[in-house]
């Protein structure tokens, strides 16, 4: 029912207001064909956040349409995935709300933590201040690498829910197996439960995204009992780093990362089997850290080119004549070219500022496949265009969309 206001652009009311017959279709309906986005012969608009209408008392999770910020290609999407561990089991939030406080801490103001737990924003009291965090994650408490338990595997719940596509993510934070050993599962077992659940990251997440596969923490006595179980968790995480080490020798995006290493045994574990608050935010401070220097080191190369030429010069006397040569270095650095904006608002770069930009937006966040950058259509998001659209300068939403909108109305 509305969502994104046309009807001040004349047409049927309950036909979404605005004439788009000028774009060929079926004209009872609008003309421009986007029954594909469902309802009565147009998207549904109100999936699109503040300009929709909202259930409020709905949670909607980052990693679907009704969170802005999700369409912004400017946020590093970031997935914590795994068991109770991940979920936070003994302090509300485990390492995640650390890592968020962290990696603001060291100036990253854009990063999205996504997955189809959690809530876009919850709070905890850190050295007498009350911080704010994404609490959104892939993380199951008691859950398997892949051979279901009595709660079920990381790998099937993963695939049912269809978490890694949604998601969409940039960066994975995987820290699997802690449920595995304790059930006494022999490592070479888990190891190929290891190798299929990466195999299944590698394949739904993007070509450019980076898995971190970690170790896991020690696991006590605590709840579950056993006894010392050191060897068991060492046998794990060598398996672990041979995994991940193979896969990015093949030049797969896996990279190992060292959990177990931050903590200090037993002693950072509350319960035997999960970290302590203490624990927990040296598990944030880590990956903090792991995911600053992979996105330092992953930021665009300047190209530098440094030419060797050769001065010569000869002094001349009565008896003796020398020649010396000595090396001039020349410097020259280039940047790819930037794109600048040719016609604010003109999404579709047709040289004019119309209602089509603001379809092209909708469209490209609705169906990026389709509309959006390399889509399939024959009229789909440019580099160009989406530099164009960007009005706020914070990445292209549905409200460079409205914006638009207003300024054909006379508004802005």
């Amino acid at each position: 029912q509305g969502g994104f206001d046309m009807s001040q652009f004349g047409g049927q009311g309950g036909q979404g207001g605005f004439d788009m017959s000028q774009f060929g279709g079926q004209g009872g309906q609008g003309g421009f064909d986007m029954s594909q986005f469902g309802g009565q012969g147009g998207m549904n608009w109100g999936n699109f956040g503040d300009i929709g209408n909202t259930d409020s008392g709905q949670q909607v999770p980052n990693d679907n349409d009704g969170n802005n910020s999700s369409q912004n290609e400017n946020m590093i999407r970031i997935m914590p995935a795994g068991d109770s561990i991940t979920f936070g089991m003994g302090d509300t939030g485990g390492y995640r709300k650390y890592l968020d406080y962290f990696l603001k801490e060291k100036g990253y103001n854009n990063i999205d933590f996504v997955g189809p737990e959690g809530k876009n924003a919850a709070t905890f009291n850190y050295n007498g201040k009350s911080v704010t965090y994404d609490d959104n994650h892939a993380g199951y408490s008691g859950y398997t690498i892949k051979q279901n338990s009595g709660f079920g595997s990381l790998y099937d719940v993963l695939k049912q829910k269809n978490a890694i596509k949604q998601a969409n993510p940039d960066i994975v934070l995987l820290i699997i197996g802690t449920n595995d050993m304790n059930g006494n599962r022999a490592t070479s077992a888990c190891e190929q439960d290891l190798r299929d659940l990466i195999d299944y990251f590698l394949a739904e997440m993007p070509s450019d995204a980076m898995l971190f596969v970690s170790t896991i923490p020690e696991l006590g006595g605590g709840m579950f009992g056993g006894g010392d179980r050191s060897a068991q968790i060492a046998d794990y995480n060598a398996a672990v780093k041979k995994v991940a080490n193979e896969y990015n020798s093949n030049g797969k995006r896996v990279t190992f990362a060292d959990i177990h290493s931050c903590l200090n045994g037993t002693a950072d574990l509350g319960d035997g089997v999960h970290p302590n608050a203490a624990g927990y935010e040296k598990m944030g401070k880590y990956w903090a850290d792991v995911v600053d220097e992979y996105l330092k080191s992953s930021k665009p190369a300047v190209t530098t080119t440094t030419t060797t030429t050769t001065t010569t010069t000869t002094t001349t006397t009565t008896t003796t004549t020398t020649t010396s040569s000595k090396p001039a270095d020349t410097t020259t650095t280039t940047e790819t070219p930037q794109l600048k904006v040719t016609m604010a608002g003109d999404v579709n770069c047709d040289g004019q500022l119309d209602m089509a930009d603001a379809v092209l937006i909708m469209q490209a966040l609705a169906n990026p496949n389709k509309y959006g950058l390399g889509g399939t259509a024959d009229r789909h998001l440019t580099e160009q265009g989406k530099l164009n659209g960007d009005m706020d300068g914070d990445g292209l939403t549905v409200g460079d969309a409205q914006a638009i909108q207003k300024i054909l109305l006379g508004l802005k």
